[in-house]
């Protein structure tokens, strides 16, 4: 079993669209991973990102996601 905790510090920025540059607010975010080995070709994962549910845009006028969680089974060979 693996667990990955992943945080991300985005800071003030300038966005330099068109009329003009807009000042970006800084940011935080919070991802963790959790993978179990089943055998030697199947893992499960648990994944959340963005656990603190940060309202933030990477460019300004676009949205991004909020606090969302996947889960899933991988299969290699």
């Amino acid at each position: 079993t693996n667990a990955d905790l992943h945080l991300t510090y985005v800071g003030n920025r300038f966005d330099w669209g068109f009329p003009s540059a807009t000042k970006m607010s800084d940011y935080e975010l919070v991802d963790l991973r959790l993978t179990h080995d089943i055998n030697d070709h199947f893992q499960v994962f648990v994944e959340g990102k963005n656990l603190l549910d940060e309202k933030y845009q990477e460019i300004r006028g676009y949205g991004t996601l909020g606090r969302t969680f996947y889960t899933g089974v991988r299969f290699g060979f």
